[in-house]
């Protein structure tokens, strides 16, 4: 009974040292950083300096290691496997925030029948894309003049031209953007205000104007005509 009792005891430490263990690891393996720059580019490996695409500004990854110039990180979506490559170091920032919400949660939506590619260059075919999939989004390049999407499909990762899917938009991370200069946060405050500021004078210009052509209208309507003959009674 005691031998039991002891194997009983020694299942039960093992499992809550294996779930300790396990528990540490994913809070170990939880180091993110800000995406501090709109021109982040993501690289499979340190030799191959061809982004495959840019990461999205504002949103977070997860570091892994680091070089000298890189980053070695990892980035995913709630709906696919994570994949990992490089960044330079100066595109990222440790902003010790609270992050629920690490990736962009973007479902890209296919607008009509078209090829999915496996290069950002649209030179290798994958398959064909129906209307209405739904596609993972990672991030973007400019190739030609041309935007390209990095998306995830079934699995694969690949590329679609931006004109053919529905227009989508990545709005900032939730995050407050501490990583911004004071300055940069008043600049980015008065552009936002001194737009507000134009639209609302030109909505005042609009009214005013159409005040102004109104009141004319009427006041011409009311103003007595007067016959270049002279008076009608002028000859009885």
């Amino acid at each position: 009974m005691k031998k039991f009792f002891y194997l009983i005891l020694l299942c039960f430490i093992t499992f809550l040292g294996a779930y300790s263990n396990t528990y540490t690891s994913k809070a170990q393996g939880e180091n993110y950083y800000r995406i501090i720059s709109t021109n982040s580019p993501f690289f499979a490996n340190e030799t191959d300096l061809s982004p495959m695409f840019y990461l999205p500004y504002t949103y977070y990854v997860n570091v892994l290691e680091e070089t000298e110039t890189f980053f070695h990180i990892e980035i995913g979506t709630p709906y696919t496997s994570l994949i990992d490559g490089y960044t330079y170091k100066n595109n990222l920032l440790k902003d010790d925030l609270s992050v629920s919400i690490p990736y962009p949660e973007i479902k890209v939506i296919i607008k009509d029948l078209t090829i999915f590619y496996k290069d950002p260059s649209l030179t290798q075919e994958i398959r064909y894309l129906f209307k209405d999939r739904l596609t993972d989004y990672f991030g973007k390049i400019e190739v030609n003049g041309e935007t390209i999407l990095c998306v995830g499909y079934g699995g694969t990762l690949g590329y679609v031209k931006y004109s053919a899917v529905y227009p989508f938009e990545v709005e900032n991370h939730p995050n407050p953007l501490t990583f911004l200069d004071k300055d940069e946060e008043k600049t980015e405050v008065t552009e936002q205000t001194n737009k507000t500021g134009f639209i609302l004078k030109l909505c005042v210009i609009i009214c005013l104007f159409f005040a102004g052509t109104i009141g004319l209208f009427y006041a011409v309507k009311k103003k007595p005509i007067t016959l270049s003959g002279g008076d009608e009674y002028e000859n009885e």
